[in-house]
């Protein structure tokens, strides 16, 4: 009984520190993501809007929800989450500097002043924030598909 026990526990303790090296091995790739993200703004970026406001803003602790994600054991959703986070700068960026052309084109000399700030407005830091809701939702519903 007392070899069984020994077993049964060493064979825990093998399955506990490789799920300590996988939970790891995400964080990383996670931790990673996150500061080249960080580093491209403040360098190659530092003067696209979009970037710098994130970086200046630290990702409204965003990369909260991906590191979270690799302690519950949720992966998918880590990995989803971090990829939604570029995807959203670089979708906000685009879509927010074309909204602001098609707008321009729209002042005209006799408009109110709170008019044609409105049209200036840069919508990125919204859009960035639907994709990565939309990629927390789609890394939730990964996960609960995946242990269901």
């Amino acid at each position: 009984m007392l070899v069984h026990i020994g077993i049964g526990f060493k064979s825990r303790m093998k399955n506990t520190a490789s799920k300590k090296k996988t939970c790891l091995g995400f964080l990383l790739i996670v931790f990673l993501a996150y500061v080249v993200c960080y580093l491209l703004s403040q360098t190659v970026f530092h003067e696209v809007y979009l970037f710098e406001w994130t970086a200046a803003h630290y990702y409204l602790c965003l990369w909260v929800a991906s590191v979270a994600f690799c302690f519950l054991e949720m992966y998918r959703a880590a990995l989803i989450t971090t990829a939604g986070n570029w995807t959203g700068i670089l979708i906000g960026q685009v879509l927010g500097d074309f909204i602001i052309k098609i707008n321009a084109t729209k002042i005209t000399p006799d408009m109110y002043i709170g008019k044609v700030w409105q049209l200036k407005a840069h919508y990125g830091v919204l859009i960035w924030l639907l994709v990565f809701l939309l990629s927390f939702i789609i890394g939730m519903l990964v996960e609960k598909k995946n242990h269901c």
